[in-house]
């Protein structure tokens, strides 16, 4: 196993973890870091954030935790899910765009006549 430190890059706050990677796994996330022009604790601290960002449901499949046939039909809720909240968002923006411009005086836009 490899030993990996890293160090949260907040300014204010800082925490060590040590990791045992599997052996080969610390050169891949080398690879990977150089590939992007990062540094090593950068990839590992971004891939630690968005994981725990993910929904139970999701770091359990992430994991391995959930059986292979569950995982197909867990995954088609969750990406179903994620639409329906990433629309709710695009509305919301939307609607808060269009109170900040009604609030700075701009007019909706009319419509044009129907021509007959």
């Amino acid at each position: 196993m490899a030993m990996v430190t890293m160090t949260c890059m907040s300014k204010k706050d800082r925490e060590m973890i040590h990791l045992a990677l599997p052996v080969g796994a610390k050169s891949l996330l080398n690879e990977a870091a150089d590939r992007r022009d990062m540094k090593l604790i950068g990839v590992a601290a971004r891939l630690i954030t968005w994981f725990v960002a993910q929904d139970y449901t999701l770091q359990n499949i992430i994991l391995g935790l959930m059986d292979e046939e569950d995982t197909v039909g867990v995954i088609e809720l969750i990406k179903e899910r994620q639409a329906k909240e990433k629309a709710q968002r695009v509305v919301k923006s939307a609607k808060e765009k269009a109170a900040r411009r009604r609030s700075a005086g701009h007019k909706p836009a009319q419509s044009s006549p129907a021509k007959h």
